[in-house]
């Protein structure tokens, strides 16, 4: 079996299986998902915003991700 991040594939595989059979419960996954990954690029923007002349490149390319996920939420029908 193969693991990733410590967790067994096949497992990850079950669980997803799982979530996906209630749409609910895939759309509150993705969507934390992107929430938390939002998080993390804004904890690298906040970091990159020390110096912005030199990092402009790196904190335009970070708010672009963040404005993308952020169109990619989605909400209940």
């Amino acid at each position: 079996m193969d693991r990733f991040c410590g967790t067994e594939t096949d497992e990850l595989l079950e669980k997803a299986k799982k979530l996906a059979a209630f749409s609910n419960s895939a759309l509150v996954a993705g969507n934390t998902i992107t929430v938390f990954t939002m998080l993390v690029l804004q904890e690298i923007l906040a970091q990159q915003a020390i110096s912005p002349v030199t990092n402009f490149a790196n904190i335009i390319a970070l708010a672009t991700e963040i404005a993308a996920l952020n169109a990619s939420l989605h909400t209940q029908a």
